[in-house]
């Protein structure tokens, strides 16, 4: 292999896993977002009664959101 063949294929293989990294970050995302809307609701109790509070609110919104976006790309992988 060519020093250029060889960075094309270094290239490649760094692009890739950046891509990997990235949709891994967004699971951690949305971990992250679970144990925050749980510890918050876990010591609220307006969210523990459907009620959200101001503080509550994002972070429920946050995790559902995360957890679409997560859900979205597993389906689209089963789908493959």
């Amino acid at each position: 292999m060519t020093a250029a063949a060889d960075r094309r294929t270094a290239t490649t293989s760094n692009n890739r896993k950046t891509r990997e990294m990235a949709k891994d970050q967004l699971f951690i995302s949305y971990m992250d977002a679970f144990q925050a809307s749980t510890i918050h609701t876990n010591r609220c109790a307006d969210c523990q009664s459907d009620r959200p509070c101001q503080t509550g609110e994002p972070l429920h919104a946050r995790f559902g959101d995360l957890q679409d976006l997560y859900n979205k790309r597993q389906s689209q992988r089963n789908q493959r």
